[in-house]
């Protein structure tokens, strides 16, 4: 019970974190195109909430340090993966609320690749 309530009350009360998510869901990304992609986050709020999603374990962190220049790539986790139903549905309900069309995001079938499995 302690998990379920640190996960619902850690990152689904946090449109940040569902946003990384998101991302996410299409692939590996750096920080950089994190940034990029998920607009108005200061880069300390994303690597604060990357660091969250790791320690809950839906996110994996590889460093690539003997390239050059080194880098860091996050992916999620299978447990993180297994969270994409969840908010496909909620994405979906919302969609159905609001009376708008769906977006083209990983949470549709809109891109490449079915993702309300």
């Amino acid at each position: 019970m302690v998990f379920f309530w640190g996960i619902s009350g850690g990152f689904l009360g946090n449109k940040w974190s569902i946003l990384v998510l998101r991302e996410l869901f299409a692939g590996d990304r750096r920080p950089c195109e994190l940034l990029t992609t998920i607009r108005g986050i200061s880069t300390k709020s994303l690597m604060q909430h990357l660091r969250e999603l790791e320690a809950y374990g839906l996110v994996d962190r590889r460093i690539y340090a003997e390239e050059i220049p080194p880098h860091v790539e996050y992916s999620l986790t299978a447990k993180g993966r297994q969270i994409k139903p969840v908010l496909a549905s909620l994405h979906q309900l919302g969609t159905q609320w609001l009376d708008q069309e769906p977006c083209a995001c990983a949470l549709t079938n809109k891109v490449a690749g079915n993702f309300s499995e």
